[in-house]
């Protein structure tokens, strides 16, 4: 045989091969897959269709699909004639991951699923569990120790619906269920393990700040449905609290409160993990529906003052400054000629540290000297000054100085005071202009103290407030702006108020024989609004203020001879000007001064019931002039949205009127006084105000500017009183309650609450009027990101259905909703 024909050969055998290791797939199809989807598996594959492939490529393509885990096998056919690629699959069983508690849920299941190792719902090799399910323990316990739960108030174990030396040797084809459980164990109670007296271990107990399910049951049953148990369950930084809280006073720390020295920070630290190695089981009480509960021992070593009892001669006092020395030497209980033995000497040195944050001056140094031979008894009072107030930002930062500077009012070079502290962080946080606001006291040396205050802006710029209900007819008024977006301060402001009342929206007075009724139209009313504050660094803020109404309404006289139709419609135009005063971060007056114009349109029918004749006329009324008026408000209130604490003061007197054409001059003030206070958890708030017109002509007030007393309270009946008021006096209190933890991203607050209203109709001297109103209801106040707080309620209101008649419902209850601050 010739070279070339043998070469001739080879190449056709070659070609031949290679022909038969190729193929081009046009369409791939996959077979006997139940969870994977399709395009899951051709990801993994990743051929392309139409495009030749190899057999190495195919097997590689095949190990891609099987290295997922999912599969036990996976193989392949090809089909010549229709180029039908397909890749036959057989999944392993499936395995579910479920997360419960056995106890309250401290933190979402979802949570703690998401860091699974294994992949739930999905099928895996159960042979593989054994290795994956201890991996998973970790997660879920670390995921709960980020939370800050931690054993032994949190317990991990596991559990399978099938048999562990089944799932180990992989003798399994169905479906698998891993549950995870987490056992959660309530704090029943903390005990001190000291040589100290009961009344002592009573004193200490009483200053420890943490929530025990013992004193959960000692509280009413009406109390406790509003309780979250998993407050209940320490978290780790509960506990650090409550030891940094005994080392804290002088039983456990010479230094008191004023800071640690590293003898001390070892014994704080060595009571933390004795405090934890401590917990035990509790045999719970018959009523105690728990079914687990721990108690846990914090241990010290008290501070040595007495070495020895001694009789007391005399006490000394010296350095203090803020409080009188006969006030501190009474506090401390000493009297000449007792025996004073350590516990004694602790009480007393204690007791005047308590009478200086009583006092309001927490920060401050009691050096002890006791002579035991002589009996002397010193005390050295270090009352320190504050050197320096540093401000700092977490982020960048935009808001101008000048605004940040006179909101502090901290003084260098003085005493802290725990007002000064409590009014700082108050006058920034009310801003608005920051989501973060921290103020730390430092000590420096032993005389000084520098304040460290971190801030961080907000994100939210934008502000949404308001109100709104069903009455007969939706009703809505919004506040809608922008707060502080290029950092000097300044709120740009809409505001709309409409109405779109129902058709049978009436309101009926009878009088002398007469039925008037009165159908509203609907009505808007839009307030555009600019204010600056600290104009160039002043101390003068500048409010703008431009309005415009339209409203209007139908009245029907309908007496024994005539019947009379009304048909009006108002316009009301109004440019203010207000430049405002700060006399100090949280106390401001204002002076207002504009320009208001009102027009009153009206078409009367009157038809004589004798005959049929009809007459027509037109009416027309008009209110205008410059007004003119003085505000005050004094503020301590730490936040516009959610108090907890602090005060405000708010007056204005108003002159309407002047220069006015129709000679319709009046005179209108009101008085305001909110105060808002922690009891625990729950938040007490309450407000007292007063609004009055006084007419100083004859022709009264322009019926616009009547109040409306249904305004003035949270839930309004199945119709609107009228705007025919010309005093309110009204009462308010309400009790919020937290439903969510203190740093979730949507705070949940549920609010019961009480109004109590009088009016008068007349423009006589009695302020409080013969009228009343009164509602109560509940509520919740749901904070949402970019929006605001929404509340959602419902509640009942002392408002007839019908005023003439003595029948009727004594109590109407109405849902209702809005937008903002309570009041």
């Amino acid at each position: 045989m010739s070279t070339r024909r043998l070469f001739v050969i080879i190449a056709l055998v070659l070609t031949s091969a290679f022909a038969a290791a190729t193929m081009i797939p046009t369409r791939i199809t996959i077979l006997d897959n139940r969870v994977i989807s399709d395009n899951e598996v051709l990801g993994m594959l990743n051929i392309q269709r139409g495009k030749e492939i190899s057999d190495s490529e195919i097997r590689d393509a095949l190990e891609r699909v099987k290295s997922s885990g999912y599969f036990s096998d996976v193989y392949y056919s090809f089909d010549e004639s229709s180029n039908l690629l397909s890749i036959q699959v057989k999944e392993y069983p499936v395995v579910d991951v479920v997360v419960a508690f056995d106890g309250p849920k401290v933190v979402e299941e979802s949570v703690l699923e998401s860091v699974s190792v294994i992949k739930s719902g999905k099928p895996m090799n159960p042979s593989r569990l054994m290795y994956d399910i201890p991996l998973t323990l970790e997660a879920i316990e670390a995921e709960l120790s980020g939370n800050g739960y931690i054993e032994p108030f949190v317990k991990v174990d596991w559990e399978t619906d099938k048999s562990r030396s089944d799932i180990f040797s992989g003798n399994i084809s169905d479906r698998v269920k891993v549950t995870f459980k987490v056992k959660v164990s309530f704090l029943w109670e903390i005990t001190i393990d000291a040589p100290i007296s009961d009344d002592a271990k009573s004193y200490l107990a009483s200053k420890l700040q943490i929530n025990y399910l013992k004193k959960y049951y000692d509280t009413s049953i009406l109390i406790r449905w509003i309780n979250s148990k998993k407050k209940y369950v320490p978290k780790i930084e509960d506990i650090n609290t409550v030891v940094q809280t005994i080392y804290s006073t002088y039983y456990a720390n010479r230094n008191g409160h004023w800071g640690l020295d590293d003898f001390t920070y070892q014994a704080m630290i060595m009571t933390l993990n004795n405090a934890l190695k401590s917990v035990r089981q509790v045999t719970l009480p018959e009523e105690v529906k728990e079914s687990s509960a721990l108690s846990m021992s914090i241990t010290f070593t008290p501070v040595e003052y007495v070495k020895s009892d001694f009789s007391l001669r005399s006490v000394f006092v010296e350095g203090n400054v803020n409080l009188q020395k006969g006030e501190i030497l009474r506090e401390t209980g000493l009297i000449e000629g007792q025996k004073v033995d350590n516990e004694v000497a602790t009480k007393a040195i204690q007791a005047v540290q308590d009478l200086y944050s009583d006092s309001g001056y927490p920060f401050m140094r009691i050096e002890p000297a006791i002579d035991e031979k002589i009996g002397f008894f010193s005390l050295k009072i270090t009352e320190p000054l504050v050197r320096d107030v540093t401000v700092e930002f977490d982020g960048p930062k935009k808001t101008q100085d000048y605004l940040i500077s006179e909101k502090i009012v901290i003084g260098k070079n003085k005493v802290l005071s725990l007002d000064e502290l409590r009014n700082t962080y108050a006058f920034l946080n009310n801003t608005g202009y920051f989501s973060k606001v921290d103020i730390v006291p430092v000590p420096v040396g032993t005389d000084a103290l520098d304040v460290n205050i971190t801030l961080r802006e907000t994100d939210k710029n934008n502000k949404i407030g308001g109100g709104g209900g069903w009455q007969n007819g939706l009703n809505l008024y919004l506040d809608l702006g922008l707060l502080n977006v290029w950092g000097y301060g300044q709120n740009i402001s809409t505001t709309l108020s409409v109405t779109l009342p129902m058709p049978n929206n009436k309101e009926i007075v009878i009088t002398n024989g007469a039925t008037e009724t009165t159908t509203r139209r609907p009505a808007f009313d839009a307030t555009i609004g600019y204010s600056i504050p600290k104009i160039a660094g002043s101390r003068l803020d500048l409010d703008t203020a431009f309005k415009l109404k339209f409203t209007g309404f139908n009245t029907t006289v309908d007496s024994t001879d005539t019947l009379v139709e009304k048909s009006s419609q108002e316009t009301e135009f109004m440019f203010s000007l207000t430049p405002i005063y700060n006399i100090s971060p949280g106390q401001k007056v204002g002076f207002t001064a504009g320009y208001e114009y009102l027009m009153s349109e009206s078409q009367v029918s009157t038809a004589t019931k004798a005959s049929t004749g009809t007459e027509t006329g037109r009416l027309s009324e008009s209110f205008d002039g410059l007004f003119t008026g003085l505000s005050y408000e004094l503020t301590t209130r730490d936040d516009l949205m959610r108090p907890t604490m602090g005060s405000e003061y708010l007056a204005g007197l108003n002159v309407r009127g002047i220069f006015g054409k129709e000679n319709k001059l009046f005179v209108s003030g009101y008085v305001e006084y909110r105060n808002f206070m922690s009891i625990g958890d729950p938040v007490l708030g309450f407000r007292i105000r007063t609004q009055q017109l006084f007419p100083l002509s004859p022709q009264g007030v322009f019926r616009s500017y009547l109040l409306s007393p249904d305004t003035f309270i949270r839930v309004r009946g199945s119709q609107s009183i009228g705007q025919n008021a010309y005093g309110v006096t009204v009462g308010s209190a309400q009790l919020r309650y937290p439903l969510t933890p203190e740093a979730s991203s949507i705070p949940v607050d549920v609010v019961g609450f009480g109004d109590l209203l009088f009016y008068r109709n007349t423009s006589g001297g009695d302020v409080i009027g013969g009228n009343f109103l009164a509602d109560f209801g509940l509520c919740l106040d749901i904070s949402i990101p970019m929006i605001g707080l929404v509340r959602l309620g419902y509640g009942y209101n002392t408002y007839l259905a019908d005023q003439s008649s003595t029948t009727g419902k004594p109590y109407y209850g109405t849902p209702f909703f809005g937008f903002g601050p309570a009041f």
